[in-house]
Parts: structure tokens; C-alpha cells; sequence
């Protein structure tokens, strides 16, 4: 994992050679427009944080905490752009490295999807899981607290996460809080510290529901190992390694392909006594350009969602700060000096700013942020390119400068990250 996170930031990334996306069939919502109307790069003003006195001071205060010594939680929900851990992860590591290391937070220590991956902690895991995740399938439930589990019957499963050697955070850990799914026919759980037999861990229960697990160790470098019995299935929910230092936690809980809706779709009271567990004291929701691509996911439907998404958020975590950001832009060439934006991009961001303002929670617009409708065309000229081959995601150095530029508004309502 440290391999290829260096690999990543010192590899140039050129634009991409291959031809662009081609337009859809049907360019309804799609609106044209010239070159020369697009932001350039240089010229993108600061997008501020939007939202009522109420909802800024809280995410204020927070930092003002951090400043003072003490360890603050950010925990990120979102779709593909939480999940590949660069937007977020650059977000950990320029606030630990102002405030302090407090820990890696949230991450699975086996997956479903292959290119799974966490910024500053090794992972390491075999491919005989059997995963899900929310979305996956119309009806998939949110599985887990975020969004995701592993399940193993085979005692040759395993999964382990590890505290970095060479990176400047995620060197120290000092204890991990399991998430694990109890279940009828659950088997035991082992869990190994640095190669030595800790603990057998049952996840038989009566019905199924959430078993939290804490193990601490000394303080510093751990590898820690889980992997069935062989008794009947187990099934990783999650884990959040914390240094037990003081400083910024930042979850990164991203599930590919989701959107707002599969908050409809909670299993049971696991997400909400899981979050309790975390406790952060700010919740970001990253989503809305899943949404926006769907034509058959209207705005009014839209609107529901968030605000069935942020009454459940409020009810579990009442005192916590929240905060919305996204859609990106979406954005396709037509010719060489014109590209097509999507319409409903700019709807959706304001119907989500809307949301935030009902229930007390801050927004930041993606899209705003980035120059505006056209922002990918601009993006995915600059060498090296910050957007990805197909023009929805972004490259690692294209997270990083959305994370800078978020970052730069937080400062403006939180002056202490900057000094």
C-alpha cells in the first residue's frame, strides 16, 4: 500500500491519449458551450462553505477544539470519490499534520472490490471473502456502518490491517474498535496481533445485529490479523484504528456506485449504533453526481432522500456538525472548441444546499469549487491531467486539488488550520 501511494504521487500522469467519451444519443439536459467560456484553472475563485451562523460555528468551533489539544472525528459518506481514499486521504494528511495524528480511522480490513485502498495504513487480504455493498444491487441494503461488508466461512481467509513504516502519519496505533455482524449462524472470529493469537471472537447471535469489539496494545507500529475459525460464516463490518494521540481522525467511507438513496435502505439500527460508535463531530455526505447521471432519478425524488438522509443522521448523532458537498461536474467534448455541460448537475447541487439549510447542516458546491459547468474539459487539458479517462472521476493529483481547495474554505470559517 505504501508502494503504490508513493508510485502514485511521484509518477507523472499525462493526459490521457485515448479518444474521449463519446457524446450520448440523446442530449437532453446537455447544454453546448464554447472554450471561451470555460474557467481557466488560474482564475477558479474560493468557493466558500455555505449554511446558516448556526451550522458554520459548529464546524468552526470544532477546530478551535482541535487547536486546543483535543481529537476531533470527520467522518466522510459518500460514493467513488470518497472511496479511493485520495480526496480524503489528502484531507487526513494535511490536517494531521497540522493537528496531530489521532489515528487512520475507518477502513475494511477485507473487501469486495479489488481496487480497495487507504491512504497511510497497509492492508492486505484474500481473494475467498464474499462481499456486498450498499447499491450494489437495487435492493441491496447499507450494510455495516459503511456501506459494505466481508463475509468468510474458509478459516484460509484472512484480512489484516497495518500501521505504516516509511510515511509520516499512520505510523502508531493503539487500539482498533471491531464492527462485526452478529448472526444465527455465525462462527467465531480470530483475531492475531503481530503474528500471536489475542482472541476468538462469537458472532452467533440470537438475530442479526451489530458486535463491537475494542483490543488495545501498547502504543506503536501493529499488524493485526482476522480470519475465521471455520465454524460457519463471519462477517467484517469494518474497523477504526486510533493512536489514542491527539489530534484528527478523518473516516473515509465511500461505496462505489452509491447515492444518497441507499440511506432508504438501512439495515436495521446497525448504521446508527455503529455511528454512535464513531461519534464524530462532523459528518460530511459527499453525494450527488450518481444522481445526477441517473435520467430516471428525478429531482423531486432527490430532495426526499436528503431529507430522509439527514433526519436519520440527525436522530443518530444530534450534536455532531454536518456538512454536504458534490455532484461534480459532468462534462463531455463535442469539438474542438466546444463541450457539452449537463443541466441537472447545477440543479441537484442547489436542491442539496436547500437540504442542508433545513436540517442545520453547511454545504460546499463540488462543481462551483472546481470553475464551474465545463470545469472537466479544463481539468482534463492540465498537465498532468486531474481528471480520469472517463471524464467522471478525477486523478490522484485531480483529488488532491479538490481536497487543497476545500481545504482553503474551511479556512476561511476555521483560520486555525492554516496557521
Amino acid at each position: 500500500a505504501e508502494a503504490l501511494s508513493r508510485k502514485l504521487r511521484s509518477t507523472p500522469t499525462s493526459s490521457p491519449k485515448r479518444p474521449p467519451p463519446p457524446p450520448p444519443p440523446d442530449m437532453t439536459g446537455w447544454i453546448p458551450l464554447g472554450i471561451e467560456e470555460l474557467t481557466p484553472i488560474n482564475k477558479a475563485p474560493v468557493v466558500p462553505i455555505e449554511g446558516s451562523n448556526t451550522a458554520i460555528s459548529a464546524i468552526s468551533s470544532m477546530f478551535s477544539r482541535a487547536d486546543s489539544g483535543e481529537t476531533i472525528r470527520i467522518s466522510v459518506l459518500g460514493a467513488s470519490h470518497t472511496e479511493a481514499d485520495f480526496f480524503t486521504g489528502e484531507l487526513r494528511r494535511r490536517l494531521q499534520a497540522r493537528y496531530g495524528d489521532a489515528g487512520h480511522g475507518f477502513v475494511m480490513p477485507a473487501v469486495p472490490w479489488a481496487s480497495y485502498r487507504a491512504q497511510d495504513t497497509n492492508l492486505c487480504y484474500s481473494a475467498n471473502w464474499e462481499g456486498t455493498w450498499a447499491g450494489k444491487a437495487p435492493n441491496t441494503t447499507f450494510v455495516g456502518i459503511g456501506g459494505v461488508k466481508a463475509s468468510a466461512s474458509d478459516p484460509s481467509a484472512f484480512g489484516w490491517v497495518e500501521t505504516t513504516k516509511d510515511n509520516p502519519m499512520g505510523r502508531v496505533v493503539s487500539s482498533w474498535t471491531l464492527f462485526l455482524e452478529g448472526q444465527p449462524s455465525g462462527g467465531v472470529l480470530l483475531a492475531e496481533v503481530d503474528g500471536t493469537a489475542l482472541i476468538r471472537q462469537p458472532t452467533r447471535r440470537d438475530s442479526t445485529g451489530l458486535i463491537t469489539l475494542k483490543i488495545n496494545v501498547p502504543p506503536g507500529g501493529h499488524r493485526l490479523t482476522l480470519s475465521p475459525s471455520g465454524d460457519g460464516p463471519t462477517t467484517l463490518l469494518g474497523l477504526s484504528a486510533e493512536s489514542g494521540q491527539p489530534g484528527v481522525l478523518v473516516d473515509s467511507m465511500g461505496v462505489r456506485g452509491s447515492s444518497i438513496r441507499t440511506w432508504k435502505n438501512m439495515s436495521g439500527n446497525t448504521f446508527s449504533l455503529g455511528l454512535k460508535t464513531l461519534d464524530p463531530d462532523l459528518v460530511i455526505l459527499a453525494y450527488g453526481t450518481n444522481e445526477v447521471r441517473d435520467l430516471q432519478y428525478s429531482a423531486r425524488r432527490y430532495e426526499s432522500d436528503l431529507d430522509h438522509a439527514l433526519g436519520l443522521l440527525k436522530d443518530t448523532l444530534p450534536e455532531a456538525a454536518c456538512l454536504l458537498i458534490g455532484p461534480s461536474d459532468r462534462t463531455l467534448p463535442l469539438a474542438k472548441d466546444q463541450v457539452a455541460v449537463f443541466a441537472r448537475t447545477a440543479v441537484f447541487a442547489k436542491l442539496q444546499a436547500e437540504a442542508a439549510l433545513r436540517h442545520g447542516c453547511a454545504s460546499w458546491d463540488w462543481q462551483a469549487a472546481t470553475g464551474g459547468p465545463g470545469t472537466q474539459a479544463v481539468w482534463h487539458d492540465h498537465n498532468p491531467s486531474w481528471v480520469a479517462p472517463d471524464w467522471i472521476h478525477f486523478t490522484p493529483e485531480g483529488y488532491q486539488e479538490v481536497a487543497d481547495r476545500f481545504l482553503r474554505a474551511l479556512e476561511a470559517i476555521a483560520p486555525s488550520i492554516g496557521q
